[in-house]
């Protein structure tokens, strides 16, 4: 009698069916995770804006970049949220400060804005210049970091020393 090979044998509907429960689950979860990783909760009482910045960054996967000179961080501010995304907690925050600020990606670019007034025909055509220093975790200067405006409106790299300036239109 000859030897022969063993027939292989299908997959079953169910096991198909229980693989694909599982990755479907394992997705959702991933998700589920990231889509809470941007919420926040908060509740402080005059602390500095600084340090609200710094407890949503601890929060989150955002990094905020401001310049001090153009920026006041040191002002205190009161605030308590529970589970809120980010851009909700930043418009209930900084707009009575005269705060504006732009998303890209994961990280947040600050700016001082002007508060509004009736002339808002002559602001449609207005730019902000945005100026600061990047930098890593150790305060080194990083070089070459791009800095693109909101909707791609220009951009720019960092310098030797880490500094950069860009023109973007404001947006009140």
């Amino acid at each position: 009698m000859e030897n022969l090979a063993p027939i292989p044998r299908h997959r079953s509907w169910y096991g198909t069916l229980r693989q694909n429960v599982i990755v479907f689950l394992l997705l959702f979860i991933g998700l589920s995770a990231n889509a809470a990783g941007n919420k926040v909760t908060l509740d402080v009482n005059n602390v500095t804006l600084e340090n609200v910045l710094h407890s949503i960054e601890q929060q989150t996967s955002y990094r905020f970049f401001y310049s001090k000179e153009t920026v006041n961080v040191d002002v205190p501010v009161s605030i308590k949220v529970q589970d809120e995304a980010v851009p909700d907690v930043l418009n209930k925050l900084l707009p009575k400060l005269n705060i504006g600020y732009v998303i890209d990606k994961q990280q947040i670019a600050l700016n001082n804005v002007r508060p509004k007034g009736n002339d808002t025909e002559k602001s449609k055509n207005q730019t902000v210049k945005i100026t600061g220093t990047v930098t890593d975790h150790q305060g080194d200067p990083l070089i070459g970091v791009s800095i693109i405006g909101n909707n791609g409106s220009g951009g720019v790299t960092t310098d030797i020393d880490g500094k950069y300036s860009i023109e973007v239109p404001l947006v009140l």
